[in-house]
């Protein structure tokens, strides 16, 4: 069988099945087997495949069509031109997060610091914390994470990304974020924590079916987590840092309250997104 006929044919299925940009996924799936890019697979088109990628192909469709994530049929996902590993029972990181990267770059910029502390808060991949370590000069990166899953891959992904001169400036601490006591402050802390009420009847079904549940709820309509970790904040963030939350696109007024509950922070703002949705809580301790 050609690549041609296999393609059409996963492009047929995913429509029957209903799976969104069909055309896309079947491109994706198969650049994978034949370990090329999505140009790569018309530039094959007329190409036999053998036995052992007609087999691999065909269970990775099978897969797609039962609604599993295309990056845990991958194992990667892109994050700020980095690629992440990804599988079940670890968050797959998502474009809109990369604005947090953009805010603390933004606010480094403005406020630099000779010695660079950042907290990452229930890491998951690492995507934020490797990131922002890899963008910084002088940072020491405190990734925490307490799922057995999600910290194996952080763990991966961290010797993946870090060469050997930068890899002293990474630590991976296997804890809640409620049990971690650091012996030092930091001076930016990010999390994208679980924000997602348990009701929300809005989530899509290959997030809801398959990601896993502990990185997206949370309690007391999806408050619970953040109200938890701001707390990890206010012990934590040193005079005149910054924190930044990923929060959900209706949850910006509700979050700034909770922050500015505590007193301590000279300012609390809500971030939107290109699509104008609440996206991130910066706030900036007094200092």
């Amino acid at each position: 069988m050609k690549v041609r006929e296999i393609f059409e044919k996963s492009v047929h299925f995913f429509h029957e099945k209903q799976i969104n940009h069909p055309r896309f996924e079947a491109e994706l799936l198969l650049a994978s087997v034949l370990k090329t890019d999505r140009v790569g697979v018309y530039l094959k088109y007329e190409t036999p495949l053998n036995d052992s990628e007609i087999s691999v192909l065909r269970e990775l469709v099978v897969r797609k069509g039962r609604g599993e994530p295309t990056a845990y049929l991958l194992g990667e996902k892109y994050f700020y031109n980095r690629r992440f590993e990804v599988g079940p029972g670890v968050l797959i990181p998502r474009p809109e997060t990369e604005q947090i990267v953009e805010e603390v770059l933004s606010f480094l910029k403005a406020y630099p610091r000779e010695l660079l502390r950042i907290a990452d808060l229930g890491t998951g991949t690492g995507c934020l914390g490797i990131t922002l370590g890899l963008q910084t000069q002088g940072s020491e990166v405190t990734l925490i994470e307490q799922s057995e899953d999600a910290h194996r891959y952080a763990q991966i992904n961290l010797q993946k990304l870090i060469d050997e001169k930068n890899k002293d400036k990474f630590y991976l601490i296997k804890s809640s974020v409620e049990a971690f006591q650091s012996d030092h402050r930091f001076y930016v802390i990010v999390a994208n924590p679980p924000y997602i009420d348990f009701e929300d009847s809005d989530l899509q079904k290959e997030v809801r079916d398959y990601e896993p549940p502990e990185a997206l709820f949370a309690s007391d309509g999806g408050y619970a987590v953040i109200s938890s970790w701001i707390q990890f904040v206010v012990e934590q963030l040193e005079p005149g840092g910054a924190s930044f939350f990923e929060i959900g696109h209706n949850q910006g007024l509700e979050v700034k309250k909770l922050f500015q509950a505590k007193g301590c922070f000279q300012s609390v703002e809500v971030l939107q997104d290109f699509n104008q949705k609440d996206r991130i809580i910066k706030a900036v301790k007094y200092g």
